[in-house]
């Protein structure tokens, strides 16, 4: 009897807060901070998803990035001063700088986050629930 992909999801989800936690608290430099902390974002975000909703990997992936892209996008506008949120927890959550390779780390947290279902079958293959 294997472990569901649930419960791979929720392992995969508190790594990534782990992960994230880490680079927080710890990391220092534009790679770790700028770059594998969206990468990682996205994974958690998908992950979490999939442990409350459980549907199709690509679903859930695309709808994490679409909505990861529209944040960026809402940072390129400057949306936090544009509706003049002056609220520190909700500027650091939203942010308020654009950068292009933003998009590109999260586009890498999608394809790992769809890659999950087929390594963890590869891996040892679970029941479905």
């Amino acid at each position: 009897m294997g472990i569901s992909m649930r419960s791979r999801y929720f392992l995969v989800f508190v790594a990534s807060m782990v992960a994230i936690m880490l680079i927080g608290f710890c990391a220092r430099g534009w790679f770790w901070r700028g770059f594998l902390s969206d990468v990682t974002v996205v994974v958690l975000l998908f992950s979490l998803l999939q442990v409350c909703f459980l549907k199709t990997p690509w679903k859930v992936g695309i709808c994490v990035l679409i909505f990861s892209f529209s944040i960026e996008i809402a940072q390129y506008y400057h949306v936090v001063d544009v509706l003049g949120i002056e609220n520190r927890t909700l500027r650091i959550l939203v942010g308020n700088y654009f950068d292009w390779l933003d998009l590109f780390a999260y586009f890498v947290g999608f394809c790992i986050s769809v890659s999950i279902p087929f390594i963890a079958n590869t891996v040892a293959p679970c029941r479905q629930s």
